[in-house]
């Protein structure tokens, strides 16, 4: 009886083991076939998933390239249509700009030209005050040549005449008596004097001076250029 269970034990154990054997060579072929079959899966998905990337990254492209093409055309038809009008607006600046340089030139030239006018309007007040004053003097000096007392001296439409004759037309004896009786007037109480430069008269001359000075009562210090050396000469002309 005991053998009878022993063996029975031993051949359920036997039966388990190959029961047990038999489930791990079939688990063993079933995770091959999952592996083989989920490694073909993954396979295929990354074959799909490389063609649907490729697909994308051309259409990506091809819309990058569509877009630029768009980009550029857009791009030429704005130049067409705002180049004109851009040379045109530049034109108008660069006119206007000269029209304000113009006005400005114009502007600077009507006040340089009020200037002037204002400028040759002080000059011309200043050549009439200039010119009266002119006038005053030639008056003046008509006025008191016709008052002064020397003999056969008069003024004639504001020329000086000495006996009827024009003053630059006289002989020099009468411009030397006419210098001593200007002198005469201009001498004070002093009854001295003082006549330079006289190495321009000719002997006839310098007598008829020095006559004229006598006869005048005063004293003469007269100083003439000789090409002896320097003297001094005290001389009574009688």
């Amino acid at each position: 009886m005991r053998n009878e269970a022993s063996e029975a034990l031993t051949e359920m154990k036997t039966t388990a083991e190959n029961a047990n054997t038999e489930a791990n060579a079939i688990l063993s072929s079933i995770k091959e076939e999952t592996s083989e079959r989920v490694n073909k899966e993954i396979d295929r998905i990354k074959e799909a998933a490389e063609k649907e990337i490729a697909q994308a990254t051309k259409e990506f492209n091809n819309a990058i390239a569509a877009a630029q093409e768009r980009k550029e055309q857009r791009h030429a038809e704005l130049e067409a249509k705002y180049r004109p009008k851009e040379a045109e607006l530049k034109e108008r600046i660069g006119h206007a700009r000269a029209m304000v340089e113009q006005e400005t030139k114009a502007a600077e030239t009507r006040k340089l030209a009020a200037q002037m006018e204002s400028d040759a309007q002080q000059l011309l007040e200043e050549s009439d005050r200039l010119t009266n004053g002119l006038a005053r003097l030639e008056e003046l000096k008509t006025s008191l040549l016709s008052s002064l007392p020397i003999p056969g001296l008069e003024i004639k439409d504001g020329e000086i005449y000495v006996d009827g004759v024009p003053f630059d037309r006289v002989n020099e004896s009468v411009r030397v008596r006419l210098a001593i009786e200007v002198a005469k007037l201009r001498v004070g109480k002093l009854g001295l004097i003082a006549v330079d430069g006289l190495e321009c008269m000719d002997s006839k001359t310098f007598a008829a001076f020095e006559k004229s000075a006598a006869d005048s009562g005063l004293q003469f210090v007269v100083s003439r250029v000789s090409d002896g050396p320097l003297y001094v000469e005290n001389r009574e002309v009688a």
